[in-house]
């Protein structure tokens, strides 16, 4: 966390996906779990240290050339709609979140080519209990798909 708050990481959207912290994380089985769990520990890591970052877990999930929306409501929904990148923690400036970015001041909605959509759903259980869950969806103007994520915030 360190190294990617003094070396302009943050700037670069710099990731850690959980399979490089433990290599039996690579089975989509144990993502969910592994990931908030990976979570958990950088947001105590970020609260000891007092980092003035929002520490946020990203689930990247299949992309299509049509605009998909949320359309999964349960965790095997969720599971299916998963690409092949495991989750990822992310640091963000406070503000700098891509569902503030992508969004107007005054309320969450689309804008060209985008949707940011806050969820709140019973796929992740107890363990986004006190969590922000953002859906992202968008297609950038050189891009054939829209690129679709989830991040939890805290």
């Amino acid at each position: 966390m360190r190294v990617v708050i003094r070396d302009g990481g943050i700037e670069r959207f710099d990731d850690l996906h959980i399979d490089r912290i433990d290599a039996e994380w690579k089975s989509k089985k144990l993502w969910i779990p592994a990931a908030f769990q990976v979570h958990d520990v950088a947001i105590e890591i970020r609260n000891q240290s007092k980092f003035p970052v929002s520490v946020n877990l990203a689930f990247s999930l299949k992309s299509d050339s049509e605009p998909r929306g949320v359309n999964f409501g349960t965790r095997e929904q969720f599971i299916e709609q998963l690409d092949d990148t495991p989750p990822s923690i992310y640091l963000f400036r406070p503000g700098t979140e891509p569902w503030i970015l992508r969004t107007n001041s005054k309320s969450f909605g689309t804008s060209q080519n985008s949707l940011v959509q806050k969820i709140t759903f019973p796929v992740f259980g107890s363990l986004a209990e006190e969590k922000n869950c953002f859906y992202l969806e968008f297609k950038e103007i050189d891009m054939d798909e829209y690129s679709r994520a989830v991040f939890i915030s805290a």
